[in-house]
């Protein structure tokens, strides 16, 4: 059964404040949520919180647990796991589909979007490595 995004939200932020972190699992467990709604409750739940300047919903790859972050080491390390992400699937995007499109294709419009693609991948790395702008 499809729930709103909103009803998938309170109950993972509500299970996740009374346990400090928890994996998708657990949370689904506890909440009687699907997989899908979960993830629909986590996102949900990231972008509320974006708009309210809250603790950021944080997930630790070592643990596979999510929870909000309560020091800044906790979200920079979360930072750099996604961007370290990012970049790999931008990675394969311009090497894949991109970069081969502007070759095969002679575009000017496609060279210059992989350029732009490899601007974005190089920040996206020096992020993933711990490097400020």
């Amino acid at each position: 059964m499809r729930r709103p995004p909103g009803e998938c939200g309170d109950q993972v932020f509500d299970y996740l404040m009374s346990v400090n972190s928890a994996s998708k699992a657990k949370i689904s467990a506890a909440t009687g949520l699907t997989g899908g709604q979960v993830q629909t409750g986590l996102d949900h739940v990231r972008d509320v919180l974006a708009g309210e300047s809250y603790q950021p919903l944080v997930y630790d790859p070592s643990s596979r647990e999510y929870s909000f972050a309560t020091l800044a080491s906790k979200t920079e390390a979360y930072r750099q796991y996604r961007a370290k992400i990012m970049a790999k699937q931008l990675r394969r995007l311009r090497t894949g589909t991109s970069a081969p499109a502007a070759t095969k294709f002679g575009s000017r419009e496609l060279e210059w979007i992989d350029i732009q693609l490899s601007r974005v991948q190089e920040d996206l790395e020096r992020l993933a490595n711990g490097a400020a702008r």
